[in-house]
């Protein structure tokens, strides 16, 4: 599309040598206004490229909340306690719909082999459209169609590291805001989980590590031998507690994928309440903020860029 400064055919290269043989001017005109042709031709189509891929794009990552939607077979924790995370295979196309994770229910290998049972995908958490800032969405299959349960936002940043907030989509309205942030812009393996109540300061209430549990080698057909780091991911109560387990989850990947895209997967485990034998003040995280927190590999580092470790969010 890019425009040529060249003459148009040999004849014309005659034309201007005989031109400056004979100390006459050279005109340029006819590339001049030939380049300024090629460069309106350019911007056109760019325009009408972007005026019919721009609404499809936001199209495709538009959900909004609907507060008339059905309540949640698992109430307002939306998980249960014990549920797998999927990477999908999509993930190679995150410029154009963005990465998306399913969640599926937990099965273990002994009911998959005697019974016959296969995880069901209960929702799966995809980008959403907020520009110029960030977005993430956990999407719910239900009977009655698919909900947008809650949304992940933080905004636009270059130097800073503002946290991720989490806001249901509830009739009654928000509840108590839950907020995602590394501990500092060197490091994205530890984040901070705080809540605020309505009208009241933020207060911490986990942390969330990751840390390296192995390597992982597959084999891929169009990408040949691979080593991936595997990850776990430890959500702890806060000092003076910090050695009590909230919940866990455990990276895996699928070898019978045939390429790297899709084969991430995570086994959540989330704790709660069944005696007095929690500590004092410390409460169980919601579904939600467990949810996300372990899916942010997957949405923000994936497949592509696995191998760059320090590129946890």
């Amino acid at each position: 599309c890019w425009p040529t400064f060249a003459p148009a055919n040999a004849m014309n290269n005659y034309g201007d040598l005989a031109d400056e043989v004979s100390g006459a001017p050279v005109s340029s005109g006819g590339g001049k206004v030939q380049a300024l042709v090629g460069v309106i031709g350019c911007l056109g189509i760019a325009a009408l490229a972007g005026v019919i891929v721009l609404p499809l794009l936001i199209t495709t990552k538009s959900m909004t909340c609907d507060v008339s939607a059905p309540p949640s077979s698992f109430g307002t924790d939306l998980f249960p306690r014990s549920f797998t995370l999927d990477e999908m295979p999509e993930g190679f196309l995150s410029n154009w719909y963005g990465r998306a994770v399913n969640v599926n229910t937990m099965v273990s290998p002994k009911a998959a082999a005697e019974l016959q049972q296969t995880p069901q995908t209960m929702g799966f958490f995809k980008d959403l459209w907020n520009f110029p800032h960030q977005a993430y969405g956990y999407v719910q299959n239900t009977p009655s169609g698919q909900f947008l349960r809650f949304r992940s936002t933080k905004p636009w940043h270059m130097f800073t590291t503002p946290p991720w907030t989490v806001e249901t989509c509830a009739a009654s309205g928000p509840g108590d805001l839950y907020q995602i942030e590394r501990a500092s812009y060197w490091d994205g393996t530890t984040h901070n989980i705080y809540r605020s109540p309505p009208g009241q300061e933020r207060g911490l209430v986990a942390i969330a590590k990751h840390e390296q549990s192995g390597l992982d080698a597959r084999a891929g057909l169009m990408t040949g031998f691979e080593l991936n780091i595997a990850w776990h991911v430890s959500f702890l109560a806060p000092p003076p507690h910090s050695h009590f387990l909230l919940a866990a989850g455990q990276q895996f990947f699928d070898h019978d994928l045939l390429a790297n895209f899709g084969a991430s997967n995570w086994q959540v485990e989330r704790f709660t309440k069944r005696n007095d034998s929690w500590p004092t003040g410390v409460e169980p995280l919601p579904g939600s903020v467990v949810a996300f927190t372990s899916a942010l590999y997957d949405l923000e580092v994936g497949s592509a860029r696995r191998r760059r470790t320090g590129h946890h969010r």
